[in-house]
């Protein structure tokens, strides 16, 4: 998982013999590919990689952290 800022890039790898398809899930939506982007939201999110080809499938989990907000001027912690 490579994170720039609030958006995070989540790539699964599995091997390519033009059969295998991957689908990332969160538990709501559905997204095909094997990279999936997302944007960091104010909870951690879980989201799973499903891979499979006409023989077998497996499954992976990453879960995004949230960001916390940036620290107000002057307020104390």
């Amino acid at each position: 998982m490579d994170c720039i800022d609030t958006n995070c890039t989540l790539t699964c790898k599995g091997r390519e013999d033009g059969f295998t398809t991957y689908t990332w899930a969160n538990g709501i939506d559905e997204w095909p590919g094997s990279e999936l982007t997302v944007e960091r939201r104010d909870h951690d999110v879980v989201y799973t990689c499903n891979i499979s080809n006409p023989v077998s499938w497996a499954s992976s989990n990453g879960t995004v952290k949230h960001v916390p907000p940036p620290p107000v001027p002057g307020q104390k912690k």
